[in-house]
């Protein structure tokens, strides 16, 4: 016999939600004022379509008032590289400082990236102990209140709910990567220092791939994550093995639609895997962050970002990009699959004002030989600022056509790899792409992209 007693969280407290799964013959009883649903017990999120596949990806969320979905209880802090008080903005922040604002915040427990001491993810526990399963409505903890503090502190930058970054959500329980003890086979380091560095943030790369494996970036320095960092970073798992275990292969796709637009030009480039995503497609704020930050600190000249969230405006994620920008670095991101405007509701990091991102949605190509806005595809006139092919795409090694903003980005990414090769850099990047695309405005799609440029698939800007 087994018996759960949740009266420790459920004492006194009302509509209280609890989630489980049973399977088998047994049977079971459940002794209280109880009613079954098999619908999910979170709230709605915007669009609705987010909440249903987090939902089914067992993946526990709250939301924003816009509707965004976050890890319950937990914020992702960027703190103030300098003291702005004690130091007048000139001596270093110092651990001790940092930890009595956890301590007056009453954070429970706290990851600090890796590859930045001033990245950190908070995670808050009503008793302190760490034990509470997730859900809604499970505690008291003020989230909100607990954000709102922080930001308020002098000694923190930046501070959000921890979203989640969707990209090809699979429910599945795969396990969690183990660390590489060696340079995996067939990696051999760069022969050519003029080759442009693509980082691929997304649930990994498989880089065993024959098609991929000639490309795949080895640093043979070390890095923020160790003298054992080999060919890229798994932020996840926080180790350095960025091994793709998504079921449908969204990085190793999103890496095989770049691959296959760069192996007709002359230019020289690498891959560098990041791992940002966890097998079933979902990250969040504090693991994208943590490793565009790797990204940003071994150089990368371009990040490619196929997945976004949607929400209240936010700093964490943006401190990095702008950190990529004074690096010259490009960030090119997609706008979401949703079908939606983005104008009000913006989904990051696509809608980031800076000059560095190259925010894309997706068109196709119809029976006319005119571009078409796919139906899947978010767009906006004032954030969005072109559009690439993102349906009926086929590329080696992949049997089904792929479709979405996802694939439509790494088009773009490759497009900057050319302007990277040829010497631009930073905002001259943008202009170069834009000056060989299709700049007259097309019907239909006034509405999907800033005056409607479309990247056209035989264009390959050189």
């Amino acid at each position: 016999l087994m018996v759960f007693d949740i009266s420790p969280y459920a004492a006194g407290v009302p509509g209280v939600q609890v989630r489980f799964t049973f399977s088998g013959t047994y049977y079971f009883w459940l002794i209280d004022d109880v009613r079954l649903s098999g619908e999910n017990p979170f709230p709605q999120t915007y669009p609705s379509k987010v909440g249903e596949d987090l939902f089914a990806a067992d993946e526990p969320y709250a939301i924003d008032a816009m509707g965004g979905a976050y890890r319950p209880d937990e914020l992702v802090v960027y703190f103030n590289e300098f003291d702005t008080v004690v130091g007048g903005g000139i001596i270093p922040i110092t651990e001790t400082e940092k930890q009595l604002v956890r301590e007056e915040l009453g954070v429970d427990s706290f990851v600090v990236c890796p590859c930045d001491s001033l990245l950190e993810l908070w995670v808050f526990d009503e008793d302190g102990d760490n034990n509470d399963p997730p859900g809604p409505n499970l505690n008291s903890i003020d989230i909100l209140g607990n954000k709102t503090g922080a930001k308020a502190k002098s000694e923190t930058l930046g501070v959000d709910y921890n979203y989640l970054a969707i990209s090809d959500v699979v429910p599945t329980d795969v396990p969690a990567n183990q660390a590489l003890t060696g340079i995996p086979a067939g990696i051999q380091p760069s022969g050519n220092q003029d080759e442009v560095l693509v980082a691929i943030l997304d649930t990994g790369i498989d880089y065993a791939e024959p098609d991929l494996i000639k490309h795949i970036w080895q640093n043979v320095d070390g890095s923020c994550i160790g003298p054992d960092d080999y060919i890229g970073f798994n932020a996840v798992n926080l180790n350095n093995n960025p091994m793709d275990n998504n079921p449908d292969r969204h990085g190793t796709s999103v890496s095989r639609v770049l691959h296959q637009n760069m192996v007709t030009t002359s230019c020289n480039f690498k891959l560098m895997p990041v791992k940002t995503h966890q097998g079933n497609g979902v990250g969040s704020l504090f693991s994208v962050s943590c490793g565009a930050k790797y990204a940003v600190e071994e150089k990368a000249q371009v990040l490619n970002m196929s997945w976004g969230w949607y929400g209240e405006p936010n700093e964490v994620l943006q401190i990095i990009i702008q950190q990529a920008q004074e690096d010259g670095a490009t960030v090119v991101a997609a706008a979401g699959n949703d079908g939606i405007l983005i104008t009000d509701t913006l989904m990051y990091p696509a809608c980031y004002p800076e000059d560095n991102v190259l925010a894309v949605a997706g068109v196709y190509l119809d029976s006319t030989n005119t571009f078409v806005a796919s139906s899947m595809s978010n767009g906006s006139p004032e954030y969005i600022d072109m559009a690439a092919i993102g349906e009926g795409i086929r590329v080696l090694g992949v049997c089904d056509e792929l479709a979405g903003t996802s694939y439509a980005a790494p088009f773009v990414s490759s497009r900057a790899v050319i302007a990277y090769d040829q010497g631009s850099e930073g905002k001259a990047v943008w202009q170069f792409i834009t000056d060989c695309a299709e700049k007259t405005a097309v019907p239909g799609l006034t509405n999907l992209t800033k005056g409607g440029i479309v990247l056209r698939p035989d264009t390959n800007c050189q």
